[in-house]
């Protein structure tokens, strides 16, 4: 499997990067208020199907023969050095101790009646 994996070309960085922009993008639109609430309003205002654009890009793929050939590739410079980066700064008593703020916090939101998806899970792990 590694020798396959070998024969495979090395995604350049701008394609890297070009991820991180087509994803911090919307992330950050749907975790602003201001900015979703604004936003849908122009949107809608403009006559822009939002829902339906927007779940297709979330979930669809593509009906294309080379869909696979996208990720038959290895892994860009730019990403190994930030998992490098993640891996050797990732602090087990940190994550543990984050972790158990948002199970107190969690409990709150669940005591008022708000449900948590995946708050049963034992297994809480750092991906």
């Amino acid at each position: 499997m590694n020798a396959i994996h070998e024969t495979y070309p090395i995604q350049p960085n701008y394609i890297f990067l070009k991820k991180i922009a087509k994803n911090m993008i919307p992330l950050i639109g749907l975790n602003s208020t201001f900015a979703n609430r604004w936003g849908r309003f122009f949107l809608t205002t403009f006559g822009i199907e939002y829902k339906e654009r927007f779940v297709a890009m979330l979930r669809g793929f593509p009906q294309n023969e080379d869909f696979l050939c996208k990720f038959r590739k290895q892994s860009s410079t730019a990403l190994l050095a930030m998992l490098l980066l993640k891996m050797s700064t990732f602090e087990a008593e940190s994550f543990k101790r984050k972790t158990a703020e948002l199970i107190d916090a969690q409990s709150v939101l669940l005591k008022n009646g708000i449900q948590v998806p995946g708050h049963l899970n034992e297994d809480r792990v750092f991906w």
